[in-house]
């Protein structure tokens, strides 16, 4: 009978975690952009950025702050 193993790969899971980090700070982003030109505002500054994650849950938070302003 034919053993059966187990293998787990850290970098690909680090590959995958890094990927969705990616994806939530480019959501984060898009949304400071939109609520910016819903201030009718030209231009973000003072960008903040924060992730927080909770390895228990798999929860990836993504804070973005800046102030919006008009360029003349």
């Amino acid at each position: 009978m034919p053993k059966a193993t187990f293998s787990f790969s850290m970098n690909k899971y680090y590959q995958s975690y890094e990927k969705k980090v990616g994806e939530a700070k480019e959501e984060a982003f898009q949304k400071l952009k939109s609520n910016a030109i819903n201030l009718k505002a030209n231009a973000v500054v003072g960008i903040s950025i924060d992730v927080e994650t909770n390895p228990t849950s798999g929860l990836i938070i993504v804070s973005i702050t800046g102030t919006a302003v008009k360029i003349i």
